[in-house]
């Protein structure tokens, strides 16, 4: 999902894409993808602060679907910023914050089902867009898979290893 999300902040003309995740391996992925810099949780204040002079991004997008990883978007995102939460979180997750700062902070919270595509419009134009090579749908295959496969396919998603697997019925 973060490297889609990459994909279409480049697509909509973004000058700077940060990427942040905790396995640095996968930072040259998101900069084939589209990513200006990259950062882990333990560098995402200096990059802030580097990019930013410390007022922080005027829009992130969280994708794990965790409320730390909410609370980091939302702190990392600056005054009037938007925070879009896309990931899918679990129903006993809950993200807590205070109605000062919700008031005062000047943010805004958003969610993002599906990219809120209107799919009879949007799908057309995501063919357009791979037709351009503007959008590489085809690189987040990592691996095709047979159905027979799967286990390996679910142990290599846990460990990292891959990014997408299609499943090939025969």
């Amino acid at each position: 999902v973060g490297l889609s999300v990459i994909q279409g902040a480049k697509i909509a003309g973004a000058a700077t894409i940060v990427a942040v995740d905790p396995n640095e391996g996968k930072h040259p992925l998101a900069e084939r993808f589209g990513a200006t810099h990259t950062a882990t949780l333990d560098t995402l204040d200096d990059t802030k602060n580097l990019l930013t002079a410390g007022q922080g991004f005027d829009y992130t997008f969280e994708v794990v679907g965790k409320s730390a990883a909410i609370s980091t978007a939302w702190n990392i995102t600056r005054r009037g910023g938007d925070v879009i939460v896309v990931g899918a979180g679990a129903a006993d997750d809950n993200w807590e914050m205070n109605a000062f700062s919700l008031l005062f902070d000047g943010k805004t919270l958003k969610s993002s089902l599906y990219g809120e595509s209107d799919l009879k419009r949007e799908v057309p134009r995501f063919v357009d867009l791979w037709r351009a090579g503007r959008l590489d749908i085809d690189g987040l295959i990592t691996r095709r898979i047979r159905f027979e496969e799967l286990g390996d396919a679910i142990r290599a998603l846990e460990k990292g290893d891959v990014v997408r697997q299609v499943v090939i019925f025969d």
